[in-house]
């Protein structure tokens, strides 16, 4: 019947349709995998046949949210290993849930693991922003124009196919436009579910164990992926980036924790000897090979309005998230070191590409004389410091990626610097100068430390948990001993066995200007105690490590907050601990020049530290919050800028140890000057100290340190002699005009023999001797006005100067007494 017939051609009609839906939203799905303008057309129109639009809206969205978590399963089930660690079938480990497979991926695969799974989602995100993209420009073209000429001319059945086109046009201007406002609105759930993936990835254990190269690729593609999602769906991606950021965070306490362990050790075994130039030329080929350039694109495409996606789309998957960007270390870090960086490059393929090396080669053509002025020029360097430098660069990379967590990051950074600092000063330093208790010889000892060295030296022994009230002088330990140079060796240092230095013929030469000491030390006055603090006269017992070295906290003491017991067995930290002392007393031994050629290369080596940190400084403060980018400045001008103070200090130390000035005021004791006539020839004093001079220079010479180094240290010399004089001049209680007169030519011979050895003009210093001389003729009512000018004297030798002056010209007891009493108060005006 007709009915019937009817019936039948409903349900013909009804499968038709439903074939075709079916095929239209098979093709749709491949659209949204990978958007084809010409085949989504006709799958547009069996839509807008069966005037579906919001069906076809939904199955959009439900698709791309289906190719997110699809293609981000897949992408893992080619590296998880549950199956084989569960013994299933092949191809099973896709029932496995996403965060399972996320656990399993091996730890040498996941970088490539994360970088295809950041494809495939950067391929669902640019397929669903070009459907997008085509909609709103189907729905911005404008419709075809008429011609009221042509129209009147047509015949009816132009005229109706025209209007049905234009009908048509409209109708799916209309659809467009419905579709458009759906995919906007869904933009924002197919990016969260791609974020979500991302993360679970992110908080892999395979992430722990990466390497410090691996990391940073890892930070930065994620950075790149954040800020694509951000482009994507026009708002920020929060929990995408706090999962970076707690990852980040947790990653770099554990990191920098080992990397803070491997400088310690390596401070322990630093032997302080320079390493060779192409170690530094390896450094500079590795900063700029490493210089990334996906960073440069970040940067750029985070400066451009939220929403531009097309920046990224231009970009390209694979310069985005290339595993061919990771260099080889997709390994997760069996060869690359910590975040702090590793070992420092010797090679060019070490350090980061022969094409840069092939440059460095070309820019610098082979000539041996060119090779050596570079040496010369090159600074002093040690595997520690070498390590701190690429360590503060890699550090300053990840506050630029990181930029909410940079101050945790700059924190760790400043912490290597201060361990750097503080174990050259406690190796090289008058570790005394430190402690609160004052004695001649911390005082002394603090004289030679400026405030801001002091300051930064005792802010960082306190953050370290460090007590400095024990660094105190031998001298102080011989006391709390009975008195005896033997026990207080022993109490600042268990006996180990003296090593020679390996130098040699350093070695050599130092035993035999020792044994000249011991002779001339032997035949010259004991060392007179001085009553009030004057700077200091240097001195063989002036140091801490002069007679032996200050008792070191061992780790296991540290830890148990008790000595070991004698009859324990040695651990191997206490071995350790030993080896290290030994080490240490060797470095420091006279035979070893007291340690003059280790402590130029750890104070240059430091400066060195300190100039690379500087030179990061602006841009370090500006990823930091007002708050603690003013804590950086200070840290800059107060800590880093002490590297320099620091330096003086050490080198001072040392050159008052080589030169022992405390025997200059001794054979000054033996001098005459309450002679009545003045002779042509100088005391006996004036050649010992130019003897000694010799010798000295002869030490700074064999232990070949820099020029700048060598002149520091005789300008130091020639200050501690001037010091000298003043106080064995001050002793003298009686002397004559002509006494007088016989020192301003002993100062004359002696200004003349340094001026030879120094080749040059001497510092001002001994002008503080010549004007302590000259105030011996002061009128009596001059002398008051002369001291308030003058303060660089100290009490005593101003009181010596006026008992001299007043014996020699006859001055009133009471006016002098009463002038004494004026200078010992204070009242000077």
């Amino acid at each position: 019947s007709g009915i019937q017939a009817l019936r039948e051609a409903q349900s013909n009609i009804d499968e038709i349709a439903s074939e075709a839906v079916s095929q239209a939203d098979e093709q749709l799905q491949k659209q949204c995998e990978t958007f084809d303008p010409a085949a989504y057309r006709d799958v547009l129109y069996v839509y807008m046949l069966l005037e579906d639009e919001l069906g076809l809206c939904d199955k959009v969205a439900t698709f791309a949210q289906q190719n997110v978590l699809r293609r981000s399963q897949a992408t893992l089930a080619r590296f998880a290993a549950v199956a084989e660690a569960a013994g299933a079938k092949p191809g099973s480990s896709r029932q496995v849930p996403f965060v399972e497979l996320c656990r399993s991926v091996p730890a040498d695969q996941f970088l490539e693991c994360l970088s295809a799974t950041m494809c495939a989602l950067f391929e669902v995100l640019c397929s669903y922003h070009g459907m997008l993209a085509w909609h709103l420009r189907a729905v911005s073209k404008a419709p075809p124009a008429t011609d009221p000429v042509a129209e009147n001319a047509a015949s009816e059945a132009e005229a109706e196919a025209a209007a049905a086109a234009a009908a048509a046009a409209a109708h799916e201007r209309d659809t467009c436009a419905v579709i458009a406002a759906a995919l906007k609105r869904g933009r924002r759930t197919v990016w969260d579910l791609a974020a979500r993936r991302v993360a679970a990835l992110l908080s892999s254990d395979s992430l722990a164990t990466s390497g410090s190269e691996s990391y940073m690729q890892v930070v930065e593609w994620t950075s790149s992926f954040i800020a694509a999602g951000e482009a994507f769906c026009g708002s920020e991606a929060g929990a995408l980036r706090q999962r970076l950021q707690h990852q980040t965070l947790k990653y770099f306490g554990a990191q920098h924790k080992r990397s803070m362990g491997v400088l310690k050790d390596m401070l322990n075994k630093e032997a302080w000897q320079p390493l060779p130039v192409e170690a530094l030329e390896a450094y500079h080929r590795s900063a700029r090979a490493q210089v990334p350039a996906s960073a440069e694109r970040l940067k750029a495409a985070t400066t451009v309005k939220q929403g531009d996606f097309e920046v990224f789309v231009s970009e390209g998957v694979e310069r985005l998230f290339s595993s061919a960007s990771a260099g080889g270390s997709s390994n997760g870090g069996a060869q690359d070191g910590d975040v702090s960086g590793g070992s420092a490059p010797t090679t060019p393929a070490a350090s980061g590409g022969g094409a840069v090396a092939e440059q460095d080669s070309k820019q610098a053509p082979g000539s041996d004389a060119a090779a050596d002025k570079a040496g010369q020029d090159a600074p002093t360097l040690t595997a520690a410091a070498l390590r701190i430098g690429t360590s503060w660069k890699r550090y300053a990379e990840l506050m630029e990626l990181l930029p909410p967590i940079a101050p945790q990051i700059f924190r760790g950074a400043s912490e290597m610097y201060e361990l750097y600092m503080l174990s050259i000063f406690q190796l090289f330093g008058k570790r005394e100068a430190l402690a609160m208790e004052l004695s001649a010889n911390t005082s002394d000892a603090q004289a030679m430390l400026t405030p801001r060295l002091r300051t930064a030296l005792l802010r960082i022994a306190k953050e370290r948990g460090i007590n400095v009230t024990h660094w105190r002088p031998v001298r102080r330990a011989a006391e709390d001993n009975g008195g005896s140079a033997a026990a207080a060796e022993a109490a600042v240092a268990p006996p180990v066995a003296e090593k020679k230095s390996s130098g040699g013929m350093m070695s050599k030469l130092g035993a035999r200007f020792d044994k000249l000491s011991d002779k001339l030390s032997a035949r010259t006055p004991p060392k007179l105690s001085r009553t009030a603090s004057a700077s200091s006269s240097g001195g063989g017992g002036g140091g801490a490590h002069a007679v032996a070295l200050p008792r070191m906290q061992t780790a296991l003491e540290a830890r148990q907050g008790q000595p070991v017991s004698p009859g324990a067995p040695p651990t191997p930290e206490a071995i350790a601990d030993a080896s290290a002392r030994s080490r240490m007393e060797a470095i420091l031994s006279s035979g070893n020049m007291y340690g003059l050629k280790e402590s130029s290369i750890a104070t240059e080596s430091l400066a060195w530290v300190a100039g690379e940190v500087k030179g990061m400084r602006q841009r370090l403060v500006a990823q930091l919050p007002p708050g603690d980018g003013k804590a950086a400045g200070q840290f800059f001008s107060r800590t880093v800028e002490a590297a320099d103070d620091l330096r003086e200090h050490v080198l001072k130390s040392v050159s008052r140890l080589l030169l022992n000035s405390a025997a200059f005021a001794h054979a000054l004791a033996g001098a005459r000057f309450d002679a009545r006539e003045v002779g042509d020839r100088h005391s006996a004093y004036v050649d010992v100290i130019l003897n000694s001079f010799r010798q000295f220079s002869t030490k700074v010479s064999v232990a070949g340190v820099t020029g700048g180094v060598a002149n520091v240290m005789f300008d130091d010399a020639i200050a501690a002699t001037a010091e000298a004089l003043v106080q064995g001049f001050a002793q003298h209680r009686k002397c004559t005009n002509e006494g007088r007169a016989l020192m301003s030519l002993d100062l004359q011979t002696l200004s003349a023999g340094l001026r030879e050895l120094r080749h040059g003009e001497l510092p001002p210093n001994l002008d503080l001797v010549a004007e302590y001389i000259r105030a011996f003729y002061l009128p009596q009512e001059d002398v008051l006005g002369w001291a308030a000018r003058h303060p660089e004297y100290t009490i005593t030798q101003v009181v010596a100067l006026i008992k001299s002056a007043a014996d020699s010209q006859g001055w009133k007891r009471k006016d002098r007494n009463a002038i004494i009493e004026r200078v010992e108060a204070g009242d000077l005006i």
